[in-house]
């Protein structure tokens, strides 16, 4: 039994969709070439889950405030990783606090 608070179905939807959406981004193929740019779909995906997850975590105590992304200023590749990096534990964390009751198991333990 989880000591944090059961969350209502909107909050639970909310939070499925930012925990996909994390894990298409860190679907997401990552160049080695330091001169490619990062896709708009994946800035804008990157920039609409960072908000979403600021949405979904401004509650929970200890959880990242993740600044946002401006879409006119180019982010390199190390920089896209880390923000996704810190995103995929923030999902992992709030999933492991909020265990879905009608979930059996983690997809997301799986994924590297």
């Amino acid at each position: 039994m989880s000591a944090y608070h059961p969350l209502g179905h909107r909050h639970r939807h909310a939070f499925e969709r930012l925990r996909q959406d994390v894990a298409a981004l860190r679907a997401t193929p990552q160049s080695r070439r330091p001169a490619a740019s990062i896709g708009d779909y994946s800035m804008n995906l990157l920039k609409e889950t960072v908000t979403r997850a600021n949405r979904v975590f401004r509650r929970e105590p200890g959880m990242p405030r993740l600044r946002g992304i401006d879409r006119g200023h180019p982010i390199s590749h190390a920089d896209f990783a880390i923000l996704v990096g810190r995103l995929s534990g923030a999902v992992q964390t709030f999933a492991e606090r909020h265990p879905d009751p009608d979930e059996d198991d983690d997809w997301f333990d799986g994924e590297d």
